[in-house]
């Protein structure tokens, strides 16, 4: 193992040891509320706000806020963001629980599911002798709302076993979806093979990572604070929701499909930046 790794795992380790001890004072419900239920879609200020409350009372209560101020339609008795939001949790946890040992909403593809809901397609290649098990979720999103208007997840499964990991172009490349000696050294030969059994799958494998700060069409837009008001419990303290999100218009074309989507990685800003309002929000029916 590398120093990098060594770090990485340190760090992980400190972080999740931190975030305990923050927790700790927590009933076990309200633990899971805050560390499962919502983990995708509850912001930073708002968790922290959440911890400040000593109350159980109080935590309920901003529970109930909580999913009030995400409410697309205060008139009806249901609350179609909630309801939607438990679906997905639902969906991931029986859905992508078959190839690894953790809670399926850990995974990769149970937190893109919770996040992004179902893609509009989904093109499976799990027969190839020569290709990591790889899927492409197809989304369409609202470039106004800090998405693109088309853009695609390419999940696989490193050496063929486990759960399916988030592909990144540049922290793994093409060759790590295919195995088999001609494929070892070069990238040129392996985009060569990704082209023969999908131009979708080759284009996605080397689109560019818009997790790149560097990257031109990278932004990170002043948001507009939005206030929810003084909280139960805690004297003059709101909660300020200020998602910050990754404006991209939708660019090229790919394959037949036209435009081209844009790739979202694991390092991506659009998906890290996440929790911002709910797709639900944003005009999307899953």
């Amino acid at each position: 193992m590398t120093l990098a790794y060594l770090g990485l795992a340190l760090a992980l380790t400190t972080q999740a040891l931190a975030q305990d001890e923050g927790t700790r004072h927590l009933s076990v419900e309200h633990r899971k509320w805050l560390e499962e239920e919502v983990v995708y879609i509850v912001t930073d200020r708002e968790r922290d706000v959440f911890l400040m409350l000593e109350a159980s009372e109080d935590r309920q209560r901003f529970i109930e806020a909580f999913w009030k101020r995400r409410d697309p339609d205060s008139a009806t008795p249901e609350n179609e963001f909630r309801d939607e939001h438990y679906r997905r949790l639902e969906f991931a946890n029986t859905t992508f629980s078959r190839h690894t040992s953790r809670p399926a909403w850990k995974t990769d593809q149970g937190r893109m599911y919770i996040i992004l809901g179902a893609p509009n397609e989904i093109q499976r290649f799990e027969t190839q002798r020569d290709l990591a098990a790889t899927q492409l979720w197809f989304y369409s999103g609202d470039s106004g709302k800090g998405l693109p208007n088309f853009f695609v997840l390419l999940f696989y499964k490193p050496l063929n076993a486990g759960e399916y990991r988030l592909y990144s172009p540049g922290m793994d490349g093409p060759l790590s979806l295919l195995h088999g000696k001609e494929f070892s050294e070069t990238n040129r030969d392996a985009i060569e093979r990704l082209i023969e059994i999908s131009p979708d799958l080759a284009t996605a494998s080397l689109t560019i990572d818009l997790g790149d700060p560097q990257h031109p069409d990278v932004r990170v837009p002043a948001p507009d604070e939005d206030e929810i008001g003084a909280l139960p419990g805690v004297t003059g303290v709101t909660a300020s929701m200020a998602p910050v999100t990754t404006g991209q218009p939708g660019v090229g074309a790919i394959s037949a499909r036209p435009p081209r989507p844009r790739m979202l990685s694991r390092t991506s800003s659009a998906i890290s930046c996440m929790p911002w309002p709910s797709p639900l929000m944003l005009g999307w029916r899953t």
